[in-house]
């Protein structure tokens, strides 16, 4: 479900230093107050439009539309966005970005609403909405670029098929990787997810002999077939 949020992974600075301050109250009080004031919002007060029924009532949800600067500015990012999309590399990476075609439209009335307006979605509170969707954007391709997810995701791959009894009783690491199977393509990620999945109990690894080379054996704790 981590892809449904938008994500900020800022840089560590690597060092500590303790800060012993009274927070900025008029920030906070800005939001308290934006707070409040959407709290109370009606569709009246925005001018929000509704879908006519079958009979004419305006009798929909309410909505407000992008005005024709927005939609310019928002139909311009979409298409280089949608390009985008298809170029991303990292697995579950397409999936999260294409989140962000609600993301933008989201922001865009949060910060519209936020700075009072009412009608149409403005150019300003778009153009606002397209910057904190460039930032967020470059934090979720940091995550979903990070080793150790990708591990986790190879992981939890292994069990599925251990669990589906696409692999055997017993399995090696040749079996798991021969399939070529979604996630589990590179060699060295199979056996980390191997070793995770043996230090946290879902595993257990027995060595074999063969008369040559000897052979690591898996197969699922009884743990993890209890799920």
């Amino acid at each position: 479900m981590l892809e449904r949020f938008l994500v900020a992974w800022p840089d560590a600075t690597g060092e500590w230093r303790e800060v012993d301050r009274w927070p900025e109250s008029e920030a906070r009080r800005r939001a308290w107050n934006a707070f409040d004031q959407i709290d109370t919002l009606t569709a009246e007060q925005l001018l929000a439009e509704r879908d006519p029924n079958v009979h004419g009532e305006q009798k929909g949800l309410p909505f407000l539309r992008f005005d024709d600067q927005a939609r310019e500015a928002f139909g311009d990012w979409r298409a280089e966005f949608e390009r985008t999309i298809r170029h991303a590399e990292a697995e579950g990476l397409e999936g999260a970005l294409s989140k962000f075609r609600h993301h933008v439209p989201a922001l865009a009335l949060a910060l519209h609403v936020i700075d009072g307006g009412a009608g149409p979605v403005t150019l300003a509170a778009t153009l606002r909405a397209l910057a904190l969707a460039e930032y967020f954007e470059s934090h979720c391709r940091r995550l979903h670029g990070s080793g150790q997810r990708m591990v986790v995701r190879a992981a939890r791959a292994i069990l599925s098929k251990a669990n589906d009894t696409s692999l055997p009783n017993a399995f090696t690491l040749r079996d798991v990787h021969r399939p070529r199977w979604a996630g589990l393509t590179e060699h060295s990620m199979v056996v980390d997810a191997l070793d995770l999945l043996v230090a946290h109990g879902w595993l257990a690894e027995a060595t074999i002999d063969t008369g040559g080379r000897p052979t690591t054996i898996y197969g699922l704790t009884a743990g993890a077939r209890r799920g």
